[in-house]
């Protein structure tokens, strides 16, 4: 909940993020905790600053852009 109220606020300068090759379902628990998206507006995006692969993972080294 932390970590997405510091996204939603603009509070956050890098993500790092891993992504493992497993799908875990729509039960699985998300990244963030954000508020509702119902317009595209309200979408938060990201630049990729750095992809790369370490070991089987893929690290992505991103910026939000508000």
């Amino acid at each position: 909940t932390l970590a997405g109220t510091l996204l939603a606020a603009s509070l956050v300068d890098k993500l790092v993020i891993y992504q493992a090759p497993k799908l875990m379902g729509d039960l699985s628990k998300g990244l963030f905790h954000l508020p509702q998206i119902t317009r595209m507006d309200q979408l938060i995006n990201l630049s990729y600053d750095d992809v790369r692969m370490v070991g089987p993972d893929i690290r992505i080294i991103a910026t939000p852009k508000n």
